[in-house]
C-alpha cells in the first residue's frame, strides 16, 4: 500500500462524549465486521446484548494514546463520573455480574463522540490484531470531599484501561444512526 496524502475539511468539531454510553463482556461478542476501516456489523452469542451505562453529563473521556516504532502500540483509557454513589451503582461496580468481576476477562466498550459518531473499543478483527484484547483493568474512584461547596467532590469515577495493536473503530454511517437513534439490535434499550 502507497503512502497516500491527507487533506484537512473544513468542518465544525464538537468535543466530548454522549453521557451514555454501552458495555458488554467480549465473550459476548462472536465478531465485528470492518470495511473501509468501519465496523459494518457486529454479530453477538444468542441473546446477548451491550448494556447501557449513564455517566454524568459531561463527565464522560475517551483518551487514545498511540505509539509506533518498529510495532504499534495504542492504549485506551476511558474515564466516566457518576452523580453520587448509590446501592444500584455499588452493585454495578461490585457485584457478581458487575464490572470487577467482567474486566478480569475483558469488556468492550461502544461511546458515541459529541460530532454524533459511534466508536467501539475493546475487540477487533482477528485479521487485525490475532488475539482480543479488551479492557482489562478498572480503577473505581471516590472522593466523598469536606464540604457541600465541592463540586467535584462525592461523584464516583469508574476508569477503564486497554493496550493493544487496534485502534478505536468508527462504526459505518449506517449502523452509528442504530446506535443514535436507539434501535441498534444488539443493544439492550428496555432496562
Amino acid at each position: 500500500m502507497a503512502f497516500t496524502s491527507f487533506l484537512k475539511s473544513c468542518v465544525r468539531n464538537t468535543p466530548g462524549n454522549q453521557f451514555q454510553v454501552y458495555m458488554c463482556p467480549v465473550a459476548s461478542i462472536t465478531s465485528i465486521t470492518l470495511t473501509s476501516n468501519e465496523v459494518s456489523a457486529v454479530t453477538m452469542n444468542s441473546s446477548a446484548t451491550f448494556q447501557r451505562v449513564q455517566g454524568h453529563l459531561d463527565k464522560v473521556r475517551m483518551a487514545r494514546v498511540a505509539n509506533a516504532t518498529n510495532n504499534f502500540n495504542e492504549t485506551h483509557t476511558l474515564t466516566m463520573r457518576f452523580n453520587k454513589f448509590t446501592t444500584a451503582l455499588s452493585t454495578w461496580f461490585y457485584g457478581t455480574d458487575g464490572v470487577v468481576n467482567q474486566v478480569v476477562c475483558g469488556m468492550v466498550v461502544i461511546r458515541v463522540d459529541g460530532n454524533g459518531q459511534a466508536w467501539i473499543s475493546g475487540i477487533s478483527p482477528a485479521a487485525i490484531e490475532g488475539v482480543l484484547r479488551p479492557y482489562q483493568k478498572a480503577t473505581i474512584n471516590f472522593d466523598s470531599g469536606e464540604a457541600p461547596t465541592e463540586e467535584d467532590a462525592a461523584q464516583p469515577e469508574l476508569i477503564l484501561e486497554r493496550n493493544g495493536a487496534a485502534p478505536e473503530y468508527p462504526f459505518d454511517s449506517t449502523i452509528t444512526a442504530t446506535i443514535v437513534g436507539g434501535t441498534a439490535t444488539f443493544i439492550n434499550w428496555t432496562t
